[in-house]
């Protein structure tokens, strides 16, 4: 069965001008603008999700500065190089080429992917409902009521 979900999704016109419209896209991904185009993001590998983390760390970074960050043994840099292409390819990065030295940069931030993150975890295990997800965390205790009275605190209209 798939799970459809609406989105807002933003569309540049031949006049420049953005429209939003909504759209039914399956729940696995979420639609974002990059340049003139919607793009697809996609649940990132946990492998993927960690070179992900220290691009949104240092922001632009060649692939031989991200091994130097590694911890012992360190991968092979043919093993970071191929994972991060596939980001690339993904769309989580680009890059500028210096001959054939290639410094990445991420285009996905880390609040972006976290927001989906999130929904996809909520969609899945809490049948798309936040209030399942708190109340899990209540008696699961990894969330106190003190918590929670903050969280509500945050979230109330300032008066």
């Amino acid at each position: 069965m798939i799970v459809f979900k609406t989105y807002l999704v933003c569309v540049e016109t031949i006049f420049n001008l953005r429209v939003l419209f909504r759209t039914s896209l399956e729940i696995n991904y979420h639609y974002t603008l990059k340049g003139n185009c919607v793009q697809k993001m996609e649940k990132l590998t946990k492998a993927e999700e960690q070179i992900m983390q220290m691009f949104w760390e240092k922001g632009r970074a060649l692939v031989s500065d991200l091994i130097q960050d590694m911890p012992e043994p360190k991968p092979a840099h043919s093993s970071v190089s191929t994972i991060v292409r596939i980001l690339e390819r993904k769309g989580f990065l680009d890059h500028k080429a210096y001959g054939r030295t290639h410094e990445y940069f991420p285009v996905i931030d880390k609040k972006e992917y976290s927001k989906f993150s999130i929904r996809k975890l909520v969609s899945g295990y809490f049948g798309g409902s936040f209030n399942e997800l708190v109340s899990f965390l209540v008696k699961e205790e990894d969330l106190t009521i003190s918590e929670l009275e903050e969280i509500k605190k945050e979230l109330s209209p300032k008066k």
